[in-house]
Protein backbone atom coordinates (compact mmCIF):
# COMPACT_ATOMS: atom_id res chain seq x y z
CA UNK A 1 0.00 0.00 0.00
CA UNK A 2 2.85 2.39 0.82
CA UNK A 3 4.39 1.70 -2.58
CA UNK A 4 1.09 2.52 -4.30
CA UNK A 5 0.82 5.82 -2.41
CA UNK A 6 4.40 6.84 -3.21
CA UNK A 7 3.99 5.79 -6.85
CA UNK A 8 0.74 7.77 -7.20
CA UNK A 9 2.27 10.89 -5.64
CA UNK A 10 5.38 10.69 -7.83
CA UNK A 11 3.31 10.00 -10.96
CA UNK A 12 0.94 12.90 -10.32
CA UNK A 13 3.67 15.41 -9.48
CA UNK A 14 5.83 14.43 -12.45
CA UNK A 15 2.97 14.88 -14.91
CA UNK A 16 1.33 18.09 -13.67
CA UNK A 17 4.07 20.72 -13.87
CA UNK A 18 2.70 21.93 -17.21
CA UNK A 19 -0.85 21.82 -15.81
CA UNK A 20 0.21 24.21 -13.05
CA UNK A 21 1.31 26.81 -15.61
CA UNK A 22 -1.89 26.52 -17.64
CA UNK A 23 -3.98 26.74 -14.46
CA UNK A 24 -2.08 29.81 -13.26
CA UNK A 25 -2.78 31.53 -16.58
CA UNK A 26 -6.42 30.46 -16.43
CA UNK A 27 -6.95 31.75 -12.89
CA UNK A 28 -5.11 35.01 -13.65
CA UNK A 29 -7.27 35.74 -16.67
CA UNK A 30 -10.59 34.58 -15.25
CA UNK A 31 -13.12 37.40 -15.00
CA UNK A 32 -15.02 36.46 -11.87
CA UNK A 33 -15.83 33.92 -9.18
CA UNK A 34 -18.09 32.00 -11.58
CA UNK A 35 -15.24 31.43 -14.05
CA UNK A 36 -12.89 30.39 -11.22
CA UNK A 37 -15.49 27.84 -10.12
CA UNK A 38 -15.67 26.58 -13.71
CA UNK A 39 -11.88 26.22 -13.75
CA UNK A 40 -12.03 24.12 -10.57
CA UNK A 41 -14.86 21.88 -11.84
CA UNK A 42 -13.54 21.56 -15.40
CA UNK A 43 -10.04 20.76 -14.17
CA UNK A 44 -11.28 18.10 -11.75
CA UNK A 45 -13.40 16.53 -14.50
CA UNK A 46 -10.54 16.72 -17.02
CA UNK A 47 -7.97 15.17 -14.69
CA UNK A 48 -10.50 12.50 -13.68
CA UNK A 49 -11.14 11.70 -17.35
CA UNK A 50 -7.41 11.45 -18.06
CA UNK A 51 -6.98 9.20 -15.00
CA UNK A 52 -9.85 6.89 -16.03
CA UNK A 53 -8.63 6.61 -19.62
CA UNK A 54 -5.06 5.99 -18.42
CA UNK A 55 -6.34 3.38 -15.98
CA UNK A 56 -8.43 1.66 -18.66
CA UNK A 57 -5.50 1.74 -21.06
CA UNK A 58 -3.11 0.32 -18.50
CA UNK A 59 -5.47 -2.24 -17.09
CA UNK A 60 -7.16 -3.35 -20.32
CA UNK A 61 -4.46 -3.15 -22.92
CA UNK A 62 -1.47 -4.04 -20.70
CA UNK A 63 0.93 -2.87 -23.40
CA UNK A 64 0.74 0.26 -25.47
CA UNK A 65 3.30 1.17 -28.07
CA UNK A 66 5.07 4.47 -27.49
CA UNK A 67 4.07 5.50 -31.00
CA UNK A 68 0.43 5.47 -29.94
CA UNK A 69 1.04 7.71 -26.95
CA UNK A 70 3.26 10.03 -28.98
CA UNK A 71 0.47 10.57 -31.51
CA UNK A 72 -1.53 12.11 -28.65
CA UNK A 73 0.82 15.10 -28.97
CA UNK A 74 -1.27 16.25 -31.91
CA UNK A 75 -4.17 17.23 -29.60
CA UNK A 76 -2.39 19.99 -27.65
CA UNK A 77 -0.76 21.30 -30.85
CA UNK A 78 -4.12 21.65 -32.60
CA UNK A 79 -5.76 23.22 -29.55
CA UNK A 80 -2.83 25.60 -28.99
CA UNK A 81 -2.79 26.74 -32.63
CA UNK A 82 -6.57 27.15 -32.59
CA UNK A 83 -6.40 29.35 -29.49
CA UNK A 84 -3.52 31.35 -30.98
CA UNK A 85 -5.28 31.96 -34.32
CA UNK A 86 -8.55 32.84 -32.57
CA UNK A 87 -6.73 35.37 -30.40
CA UNK A 88 -5.54 37.23 -33.50
CA UNK A 89 -8.91 37.08 -35.26
CA UNK A 90 -10.98 38.39 -32.37
CA UNK A 91 -10.62 42.09 -31.58
CA UNK A 92 -11.47 41.38 -27.92
CA UNK A 93 -8.24 39.42 -27.62
CA UNK A 94 -5.99 42.44 -27.45
CA UNK A 95 -3.20 42.32 -24.88
CA UNK A 96 -4.51 42.48 -21.37
CA UNK A 97 -7.90 41.03 -22.26
CA UNK A 98 -9.03 37.60 -21.00
CA UNK A 99 -7.57 34.65 -22.89
CA UNK A 100 -10.93 32.91 -23.08
CA UNK A 101 -14.27 32.55 -21.34
CA UNK A 102 -13.89 29.73 -18.87
CA UNK A 103 -16.86 27.40 -19.21
CA UNK A 104 -16.72 23.92 -17.71
CA UNK A 105 -16.56 22.17 -21.14
CA UNK A 106 -13.77 24.49 -22.34
CA UNK A 107 -11.72 23.96 -19.19
CA UNK A 108 -12.28 20.21 -19.41
CA UNK A 109 -11.08 20.24 -23.03
CA UNK A 110 -8.09 22.42 -22.14
CA UNK A 111 -7.17 20.13 -19.23
CA UNK A 112 -7.55 17.04 -21.40
CA UNK A 113 -5.37 18.46 -24.18
CA UNK A 114 -2.78 19.70 -21.70
CA UNK A 115 -2.69 16.23 -20.13
CA UNK A 116 -2.11 14.26 -23.33
CA UNK A 117 1.46 13.59 -22.24
CA UNK A 118 0.20 11.97 -19.05
CA UNK A 119 -0.99 8.88 -20.94
CA UNK A 120 2.61 7.99 -21.77
CA UNK A 121 3.30 7.85 -18.03
CA UNK A 122 -0.03 6.51 -16.75
CA UNK A 123 -0.57 3.54 -19.06
CA UNK A 124 2.66 1.66 -18.26
CA UNK A 125 2.42 2.37 -14.52
CA UNK A 126 -1.28 1.56 -14.24
CA UNK A 127 -0.76 -1.70 -16.18
CA UNK A 128 1.30 -3.01 -13.24
CA UNK A 129 -1.19 -2.07 -10.51
CA UNK A 130 -3.87 -4.13 -8.81
CA UNK A 131 -7.44 -2.87 -8.58
CA UNK A 132 -6.83 -1.76 -4.97
CA UNK A 133 -3.67 0.12 -5.99
CA UNK A 134 -5.60 1.83 -8.79
CA UNK A 135 -8.27 2.93 -6.31
CA UNK A 136 -5.61 4.23 -3.89
CA UNK A 137 -4.01 6.11 -6.78
CA UNK A 138 -7.38 7.61 -7.66
CA UNK A 139 -7.85 8.95 -4.13
CA UNK A 140 -4.30 10.37 -4.16
CA UNK A 141 -4.98 12.01 -7.54
CA UNK A 142 -8.16 13.66 -6.21
CA UNK A 143 -6.34 15.03 -3.16
CA UNK A 144 -3.37 16.27 -5.19
CA UNK A 145 -5.67 17.83 -7.80
CA UNK A 146 -7.17 19.92 -5.02
CA UNK A 147 -3.65 20.96 -3.91
CA UNK A 148 -2.64 21.73 -7.51
CA UNK A 149 -5.69 23.92 -8.13
CA UNK A 150 -5.34 25.73 -4.81
CA UNK A 151 -1.62 26.40 -5.38
CA UNK A 152 -2.19 27.60 -8.96
CA UNK A 153 -4.99 29.93 -7.86
CA UNK A 154 -2.90 31.41 -5.02
CA UNK A 155 0.13 31.78 -7.32
CA UNK A 156 -2.03 33.55 -9.90
CA UNK A 157 -3.14 36.07 -7.27
CA UNK A 158 0.39 37.42 -6.79
CA UNK A 159 0.45 40.96 -8.26
CA UNK A 160 3.58 40.44 -10.39
CA UNK A 161 2.20 37.19 -11.77
CA UNK A 162 -1.15 38.79 -12.60
CA UNK A 163 0.42 41.67 -14.49
CA UNK A 164 2.72 39.40 -16.51
CA UNK A 165 0.12 36.77 -17.29
CA UNK A 166 -2.58 39.26 -18.22
CA UNK A 167 -0.16 41.00 -20.57
CA UNK A 168 0.96 37.81 -22.35
CA UNK A 169 -1.95 35.41 -21.79
CA UNK A 170 -2.91 35.20 -25.44
CA UNK A 171 0.53 33.69 -26.15
CA UNK A 172 1.21 31.71 -22.96
CA UNK A 173 -1.39 28.94 -23.03
CA UNK A 174 -1.21 28.39 -26.81
CA UNK A 175 2.59 28.40 -26.60
CA UNK A 176 2.66 25.95 -23.70
CA UNK A 177 0.24 23.63 -25.51
CA UNK A 178 2.17 23.69 -28.81
CA UNK A 179 5.53 23.12 -27.09
CA UNK A 180 4.04 20.32 -25.01
CA UNK A 181 2.55 18.70 -28.11
CA UNK A 182 5.88 18.82 -29.95
CA UNK A 183 7.65 17.28 -26.95
CA UNK A 184 5.08 14.48 -26.83
CA UNK A 185 5.34 13.83 -30.58
CA UNK A 186 9.11 13.49 -30.37
CA UNK A 187 8.98 11.48 -27.15
CA UNK A 188 11.06 13.96 -25.20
Amino acid sequence: MTTAIITAIALFLSTTVDDFLVLAVSFSTSKDRHERRNIWIGSFLGIFLVYVIGMAGGWGIQQTSWRFTQVLGVAPIILGLRYLFNSFNEPSQAEGKPFMTYTIPRVLMLTFADSADNFAAYVPVFSTMTVMELLISGVIFVLLTFVLLYAAQKFSELPAVQVTIRKYSRYLVPGILVILGVLILFGI
